[in-house]
């Protein structure tokens, strides 16, 4: 009895702590705690003939639906737990000592096979590639090792990934583009719609072009960058476009996961870029409505963060979630603390959002990038603080823990510069 049960209780712990080490990067440390304690259970039951089925049930459970990549990932560490299981019951592990010293050797063999299969990098694309989130996405996957391939009307100023430039409107360019991809992060989008770029050929179009390129390539996921107040029937385009190109990718079939995000900041975001350059310029600052509206700025590492993990780590599959900062602040405490920064020190005072309006809809016949769009005029006048539709709960290690200080608003400011004539669309 007493060396089933050492064999049991080996068998369990060198599988445990093998899936969990040659695992740790398909799951968060919450499931992989989960995983270890199953298997040793199970082992303490049936011996390690039950743990090794479980585990076999477990990787076949995470393999289904994973992209190629993924697969051989999860087939080298089947076949390593499977060799440690095996070794169990021969090895004279009869006394808890020498059981803890195979495990520890397990876990010292497991060390370099999970790095191996960390090593096995994925191919991205991602649409709106050299836009504001597109760009910092871009950067933080290639620092990771991960190929990434960006797609969108205009070249990036430094090109540091694969670029294509092209628009949504050919599904056969997007298949040539997603090929041999393991998934597509599409990031694209508008927020005034010029010419023949309308939030419906943007925005809803654009989806279903992505997710038929993404069907023809067989893409396993795709994550999709929506906005946090998306909703239907609110009168709004830019917000229903925005949730319908949602309902596309949900009801795609495809694996998704669709973000919903608040107001994002960092280096070349609009909200900085915007804000410290009206700062530059004029000594007051109008305010949209008449009652203080709250918000949540997200630093762009964060929401990175969460995509991240939809993409390389194949989490939040099949959700909607909403991403937004780890402080509340009113909107006018934003603009002081961004004021504190850059050294001004305006008039800041509420207008009522019918005169935004008017201003607004000026900004977006007089200017290249508009100091506010009527899109960005109804999104403040709402505030940017809890979706507008139900979501799935952000998983604990990836809630966002940056707050809008001085420092991340230093780290994210363009160079000091006052709006100027060749900000004017019929300026060069």
């Amino acid at each position: 009895m007493s060396g089933y049960l050492s064999q049991g209780t080996l068998g369990g712990l060198v599988t445990g702590t093998m899936y969990a080490t040659t695992l740790n990067f398909l799951h968060s440390p919450q499931v992989n705690l989960q995983l270890f304690a199953l298997d040793w259970v199970i082992a303490l039951m049936f011996g390690p003939v039950g743990a090794l089925a479980a585990s076999s049930v477990l990787v076949c459970s995470r393999l289904l639906g994973s992209s190629v990549r993924t697969s051989v990932k999860v087939l080298i560490s089947t076949l390593t737990v499977s060799a440690f299981v095996i070794l169990g019951p021969i090895a004279p592990a009869y006394n808890f000592r020498q059981a803890l010293d195979l495990v520890a050797l397990s876990s010292v063999i497991s060390l370099p096979i999970g790095l191996l299969t960390r090593s096995l990098k994925m191919k991205i694309a991602i649409t709106g590639g050299t836009g504001f989130v597109g760009q910092h996405l871009a950067a933080r996957l290639s620092s990771e090792g991960h190929e990434v391939v960006l797609l969108a009307r205009n070249a990036p100023e430094a090109q540091n990934a694969p670029f294509i430039a092209g628009d949504l409107s050919d599904v056969y360019q997007l298949a040539k583009v997603f090929a041999e991809c393991d998934a597509v992060a599409h990031c694209a989008g508008i927020n005034r719609e010029l010419g023949r770029h309308t939030y419906q050929q943007v925005h809803i179009e654009g989806t279903k072009n992505v997710v038929a390129a993404a069907y023809a390539s067989r893409i396993k996921k795709i994550v999709l960058m929506s906005f946090l107040r998306a909703r239907p029937n609110c009168g709004s385009p830019y917000h229903e476009s925005k949730w319908e190109a949602e309902e596309i990718v949900r009801n795609s079939g495809l694996d998704y996961t669709v973000i919903k995000a608040g107001v994002v900041f960092g280096r070349g975001d609009h909200m900085l870029d915007h804000l410290s350059h009206a700062l530059y310029t004029f000594p007051i600052f109008p305010l949209v409505g008449l009652k203080d509206q709250a918000c949540r700025p997200l630093a762009v590492e964060d929401l990175v963060q969460v995509m991240r993990a939809a993409l390389i780590d194949m989490r939040l599959r099949q959700q909607t979630v909403a991403v937004v900062g780890a402080e509340e602040i009113y909107l006018r405490e934003a603009v002081r603390r961004v004021a504190a920064v850059v050294g001004k020190e305006p008039l800041i005072f509420p207008l009522p959002v019918w005169c935004h309006r008017i201003m607004a809809r000026v900004f977006e016949l007089t200017m290249k990038t508009p100091l506010a769009s009527l899109a960005q005029v109804r999104i403040l006048s709402e505030g940017l603080v809890e979706p507008a539709t139900p979501v799935a709960r952000l998983p604990y290690d990836l809630i966002p823990t940056r707050k809008f200080t001085p420092e991340q608003i230093r780290n994210g400011l363009p160079s000091p510069a006052p709006f100027c004539a060749a900000d004017l669309r019929w300026c060069a």
